[in-house]
């Protein structure tokens, strides 16, 4: 579940790796605060969030695949790539607004654990059509 203390130190544990490094490179959670305006987003409404997260994701496949001809970044972009074609379909299926009967829920594919994807299911109440 939610809530802000679990949002702060999911925050600080990302962070962490940056601590010994220093601004601009790591921030305090109040300043991520004040510099995302993430606050604001908790009370956007929903299908402006998801065009928000289709052009932000869409916007970071057209620059990893800037880089995946590149020989030394293949093997890291390609996942990356395919993270961000995932999330970017199942944002346009959310914002259609026409998928009522699935439920979606975030895995973390094995070649890249770090950035999960949106994934789509059936609802559990229902068999699994073919």
């Amino acid at each position: 579940m939610w809530n802000a203390d679990s949002e702060r130190l999911r925050f600080e544990h990302r962070m962490s790796g940056l601590s010994s490094i220093g601004p601009p490179l790591h921030m305090s959670y109040a300043d991520y605060l004040i510099h995302s305006k993430v606050e604001e987003l908790y009370h956007s409404e929903e299908n402006v969030l998801l065009k928000n997260a289709i052009k932000s994701f869409d916007a970071a496949r057209l620059q990893f695949e800037k880089l995946e001809d590149r020989p030394e970044m293949s093997d890291m972009i390609k996942p990356l790539v395919r993270v961000c074609r995932s999330n970017i379909v199942a944002a346009r299926m959310l914002a259609s607004g026409k998928v009522v009967d699935r439920r979606f829920e975030w895995q973390f594919p094995t070649d890249s654990p770090m950035f999960p994807v949106l994934k789509m299911s059936t609802h559990p109440s229902e068999p699994t059509k073919l």
